[in-house]
């Protein structure tokens, strides 16, 4: 009997499980051209029941037209509530500001949430 679900990967995603729960914000890197297809299909699950924040890194615009990441960025930020950075390493990584910018502004978040419930603020994890 051949598995279509390797150990390897369970193994993996169960390590995964348990480093999110010591993780304030979790970047998720995907490529400009596959977008959809370079995403873990139970991301939102790991994330679902948890206080982890989320931005999506968008890596290799210049490989993918214009109007594709538009639109892309448009539904992510929109229709599921996710932040955007588009991100070129090519032109020495434009867009890392921006990326920083978000994380920073989550960071913020999570920290006035902390001072709500008496909790010193700390680094982003």
């Amino acid at each position: 009997q051949i598995s279509w679900y390797p150990g390897h990967i369970a193994k993996a995603e169960k390590r995964l499980q348990e480093v999110l729960s010591a993780v304030d914000v979790v970047v998720e890197v995907r490529d400009a051209r596959i977008p959809i297809s370079t995403t873990h299909p139970i991301v939102d699950d790991w994330l679902k029941n948890r206080n982890t924040k989320r931005v999506v890194c968008i890596s290799k615009i210049d490989m993918a037209p214009r109007s594709a990441l538009s639109m892309w960025k448009s539904y992510l930020e929109n229709s599921r509530e996710i932040p955007v950075a588009l991100m070129n390493c090519k032109e020495g990584g434009r867009g890392l500001i921006d990326l920083k910018k978000i994380v920073k502004k989550m960071g913020n978040e999570i920290n006035e949430r902390r001072a709500l419930r008496g909790m010193r603020p700390r680094n982003v994890r």
